[in-house]
């Protein structure tokens, strides 16, 4: 748990002051943190949340495709480990098709473009199951009521 405040912390660090180096500090955290968590760990997604979080950070500061790839593979793990019907996998779902769709976006690859596709119709459901339930309807940042959607599986400290 320490492992990943430390990363968290040092996350948040990058934001306010855009120092790479905490940045860097924090994929190595979140790195040995989910070292620490090996499957079928229940605190494994938290650190693959994380980590591909990091990963998605230090990816628009370097611009690296390998670090994009990196963070894709993590988050394809964090959706078999939250599979259809899980209370976040809409979340994780929006998250993953972020980081297809920058690759996409770099190298136009067509399986990229399939799966961004069935993606997007998994997302198209739940918010038709949403609305049909009877619920706030979102606005277009997909928040309620202009309440900031959070990452479940993030720590908070």
């Amino acid at each position: 748990m320490s492992l990943n405040n430390l990363g968290i912390a040092l996350r948040a660090l990058y934001g306010r002051n855009g120092d790479i180096n905490a940045l860097n500090e924090s994929i190595s955290h979140h790195h040995d943190a989910l070292a620490l968590r090996p499957a079928p760990h229940p605190d494994r997604g938290q650190s693959l949340n994380n980590l591909s979080t990091d990963l998605l950070s230090q990816y628009k500061h370097d611009r690296e495709i390998g670090i994009l790839n990196e963070a894709i593979v993590l988050r394809r793990e964090l959706l078999i480990l939250h599979p259809p019907g899980h209370l976040y996998r809409a979340f994780y779902v929006k998250h993953f098709v972020e980081l297809l769709e920058i690759r996409f976006a770099l190298t136009g690859e067509e399986a990229d473009r399939d799966e961004i596709q069935a993606s997007q119709r998994e997302l198209d459901e739940y918010e038709y199951e949403y609305e049909s339930n009877g619920l706030p309807e979102r606005d277009e940042s997909g928040t309620e009521d202009g309440v900031l959607e959070e990452d479940p599986d993030v720590d908070r400290f």
